[in-house]
């Protein structure tokens, strides 16, 4: 079980993993549409394909900070358990 000190320091990681990662999948989206700056890959023009990789980047960061904090709860609830 995790010391309370280390828990806080998980949280405030996986809400920054989460925010980190919505920002770089917009941004990066952005860049594959083309309007900021030169798109950095092509998407073959196809707008739905560059949108739905946004959505999927920015998902995987939702899923990879909420599955940290849902460990970090399942550690809370059984040292207080324990308790």
């Amino acid at each position: 079980m995790l010391s309370e000190e280390m828990r806080q320091l998980f949280r405030a990681a996986a809400w920054a993993l989460i925010a980190v990662g919505v920002i770089v999948a917009v941004y990066s989206g952005l860049r594959q549409l083309g309007i900021m700056g030169p798109p950095a890959i092509a998407v073959n023009g196809n707008v739905v394909t560059a949108l739905l990789g946004v959505i999927v980047s920015a998902s995987a960061a939702f899923v990879q900070g909420g599955v940290i904090l849902a460990l970090l709860s399942i550690d809370e609830r059984l040292q207080n358990k324990a308790s």
